[in-house]
């Protein structure tokens, strides 16, 4: 299994993700750092894989 594969993956749970807690309505700023923790934790992870 390809890493980009691993990661368009993941980006389309982030996504599945982001869409819930906007339906929950949850704090803006709240999503932003969910979503920013989650950027971070793919870039790390595809950084540790090379």
């Amino acid at each position: 299994m390809k890493s980009g594969q691993r990661g368009t993956l993941q980006l389309e749970i982030v996504v599945q993700q982001y869409i819930m807690v906007r339906l929950k309505g949850l704090h803006f700023k709240k999503l932003v750092k969910t979503l920013l923790g989650c950027i971070l934790s793919l870039v790390s992870t595809s950084i540790k894989s090379e």
